[in-house]
């Protein structure tokens, strides 16, 4: 009991001291200096929702993958009609398609619906 009797009164002699009234008088025309740092909110990067993939499906008969967008591109693969493949990108009127997990090539928008 006595031990909690002094760790009591140490508590209070140590930094529980209250101001006077002629101290409070004073804090009221002392001028407060702000120190705070005014920190202005960056710009975060725009949250895109992960789109669903788009797929089309392929209304000609026979359809050339081609490597790049254009008839001047290498053809490296045939698509049959009713095959589906996933569009990538659109370049002008081609169409950048994924037809399988390692191959990719470009395809005319007309032939694809």
């Amino acid at each position: 009991m006595k031990k909690y009797l002094l760790i009591a009164l140490l508590i209070l002699s140590i930094g529980c001291q209250l101001p006077t009234a002629s101290q409070y008088s004073n804090l009221a025309e002392t001028p407060v200096q702000n120190s705070l740092a005014i920190v202005k909110p960056t710009a975060s990067p725009p949250i895109t929702p992960t789109a669903k993939p788009i797929y089309c499906t392929v209304t000609a008969h026979i359809l050339n993958l081609r490597q790049g967008p254009g008839t001047n591109h290498e053809i490296i693969a045939r698509l049959k009609k009713a095959q589906k493949v996933k569009i990538i990108n659109r370049e002008g009127n081609w169409l950048k398609v994924q037809i399988n997990k390692k191959q990719s090539g470009y395809i005319h928008k007309n032939y694809c619906h």
